[in-house]
């Protein structure tokens, strides 16, 4: 495999993944770069091979233009019997290494959701979908992360048998399996509406406008709370604005939490909401049983929000978020139950560890056959 990056989240999956690929004598090697663009936390007790690549970024006209040193070359010298790589046009040498791997007749497949950063897709769109068309009429497979992403790729004319939907997930196995669902569900959805947000604090979360709303809301009689947990660029201004607003005492941005800590303020919420670009932090909130209230993310949004919660169509339209809220609130106690109860059973009929490992093999089967 060949990644931009390597974050700490794929641990789980990766090790999984090669467990199952060392039952079939097949080893799994992942090389990969990194960024300054946000902290990576390093994997640690990691079951599956890596190699870092020394990584150089350069800003032109708004976009980055990434490269891995030697990579190519490394690919070479590896000589695997098939490749998947997250492919980003911006990251130069992955065009290298699948330009080789269609040289070469390596089977290849492409790991992707399809989104792209709305302001990129006004500048550089039409071009980078040219270079995204041409890599993927020529990939062996398709690893889709959602339904959305498959349906795209077919409107591409590219057959369906070679699109496998391996939805993109987080180990959900392991934290439901971490806590008592009924007895959490006893705490839930009474006086007052606890509603949480984890994730990276970036603009494109559009956290100002989901406090703005729920500032007015509380203010309008209904009870209500927002904890905002993690840290990023605009922890500042996110505290700088809560200190604006009049009902600032039941709005909280605490920063970053991780384990036991991060686990009890899912446990202690009713309603998770993600009014902004995300995707993997709405598998953790309904691992937990929350109902959702969110954009479709990076696509996987439009397969996990089905009568659950509501799925956002703007990000950050002010509007959108208070009618979903306001629509929340005034559900009976046994409606935003139901809702609970459907959020656990979408994840464990679509988004587990073991659903994901499953489809991935699939794909490689594939192109091993080849």
């Amino acid at each position: 495999m060949v990644l931009p990056t390597l974050p700490n989240y794929r641990k789980d999956f990766f090790n999984a993944l090669s467990a199952e690929l060392a039952e079939k004598n097949i080893e799994l090697m992942i090389f990969h770069g990194s960024t300054k663009k946000k902290v990576i936390k390093e994997i640690e007790n990691k079951k599956f091979k890596t190699r870092y690549f020394e990584t150089t970024e350069r800003t032109l006209g708004g976009f980055t233009i990434t490269s891995l040193k030697n990579l190519t070359k490394a690919v070479k010298e590896y000589s695997p019997d098939c490749l998947i790589t997250l492919f980003n046009p911006a990251t130069i040498s992955l065009i290298r290494v699948l330009l080789y791997c269609i040289k070469k007749r390596i089977p290849y497949a492409i790991w992707s959701c399809g989104w792209v950063r709305p302001s990129l897709a006004k500048t550089v769109g039409g071009i980078r979908e040219k270079i995204l068309l041409y890599f993927d009429k020529r990939a062996t497979a398709h690893i889709a992360y959602h339904t959305q992403r498959k349906k795209y790729l077919i409107s591409k004319d590219i057959p369906s048998d070679t699109i496998f939907v391996a939805q993109n997930t987080i180990d959900t196995e392991q934290i439901m399996q971490s806590y008592h669902f009924e007895e959490v569900s006893r705490r839930r959805f009474n006086n007052t509406l606890n509603v949480l947000f984890v994730g990276a604090l970036i603009k494109m979360k559009y956290l100002e406008e989901s406090m703005n709303v729920i500032d007015k809301l509380i203010s309008s009689g209904i009870s209500m709370t927002f904890t905002i947990i993690g840290g990023g660029s605009i922890i500042d201004k996110l505290k700088a604005h809560r200190g604006t607003l009049p009902n600032k005492e039941n709005i909280l941005v605490l920063g970053p939490k991780y384990g036991d800590e991060l686990k009890s303020y899912f446990l202690q919420s009713d309603l998770f909401l993600l009014s902004g670009t995300g995707g993997l932090a709405i598998n953790e909130a309904m691992a937990y049983g929350l109902p959702v209230i969110s954009t479709a993310g990076d696509g996987t949004g439009y397969d996990l929000i089905k009568n659950n919660g509501y799925l956002l169509n703007e990000p950050g339209n002010e509007a959108e978020i208070k009618a979903a809220l306001e629509d929340f609130a005034h559900l009976s106690r046994n409606q935003k139950l139901q809702m609970s109860e459907n959020s656990l059973a979408i994840i464990k009929n679509k988004a587990t560890n073991s659903l994901m490992v499953k489809n991935y093999m699939q794909a490689i089967d594939m192109m091993l056959k080849k």
